[in-house]
């Protein structure tokens, strides 16, 4: 039993590790916090009932593929974002390395 536990927690590791599903998620979340607040608020004057009614009003106003395909979109263009951050920190390194450091051993 404890080793199908195990599998099941390694998938997911290796799932939420990806980064884009682990970008979909922080997007998601970001987008829907006042779902997330909702669900983990521990307010005295809110009960379980009135949560449930919340949510499922909040999500009665969204279309599925609309907020799916948004996710998505805002998803890839962040990690597109984050590659061309990497690529030009990466064409920095280079320069320094390949001129600057260069010209510095030659005087």
């Amino acid at each position: 039993m404890t080793e199908h536990i195990f599998s099941f927690l390694d998938s997911y590791k290796s799932k939420i590790r990806n980064p884009f599903i682990g970008t979909m998620i922080s997007v998601w979340l970001i987008r829907n916090w006042k779902i997330v607040y909702a669900i983990f608020a521990f307010d005295d004057d809110k009960t379980m009932e009135w949560k449930i009614k919340y949510i499922s009003a909040y999500f009665s106003k969204i279309y599925f593929w609309d907020e799916f395909i948004d996710v998505i979109g805002i998803g890839l263009l962040s990690l597109l974002f984050t590659f061309l951050l990497l690529a030009a920190s990466r064409v920095m390194t280079d320069f320094y390395y390949k001129i600057v450091e260069s010209g510095i051993y030659k005087n």
